[in-house]
């Protein structure tokens, strides 16, 4: 009995680690096109996961970001609060940019006194960050289309 109880007790334990594990890591993504380059967007639709955000990691890959997905559109505030290098904030109303905000640093002080808030010009219901400087490689204008999920 024993010589099946302590491995069997061990392959639970295993099996326990890795399923919260996977549901810690359980982000959604999906694949757009934004302008004219192909990105992966990690899905924000969650209160927990939208004030999360990309925060505490020490970088963004090339050609991926963050979609943040509201219930219904309003002029939602953004900050930098432990990001570890700069963004660029694309506001979007259904599937058309509506506002861009370009190269928004991370706080400069340990005890994020310098926190800048980032609101766009009109109400929104998805927000997308990507990399500083994307905005400006991909020349994206107020009013280009962007086709997202609803």
């Amino acid at each position: 009995m024993k010589k099946i109880f302590f491995p069997l007790l061990i392959i639970i334990i295993l099996l326990s680690f890795l399923s919260n594990l996977v549901f810690i890591n359980n982000s959604k993504t999906i694949k757009t096109k934004i302008g004219n380059q192909l990105f992966n967007l990690e899905v924000a639709d969650t209160e927990k996961v939208r004030n999360k955000g990309l925060s505490n990691r020490p970088s963004l890959p090339n050609n991926s970001g963050m979609l943040f997905i509201f219930d219904k559109k309003n002029s939602y505030t953004f900050w930098m609060k432990e990001m570890n290098f700069p963004l660029d904030f694309i506001w979007v109303d259904g599937t058309t940019i509506k506002d861009l905000t370009r190269n928004i640093p991370p706080p400069n002080n340990p005890d994020e006194s310098d926190l800048v808030l980032i609101t766009p010009k009109t109400p929104i219901n998805k927000v997308i960050e990507v990399n500083a400087g994307t905005i400006d490689k991909l020349k994206l204008n107020i009013g280009d289309n962007i086709k997202l999920p609803n």
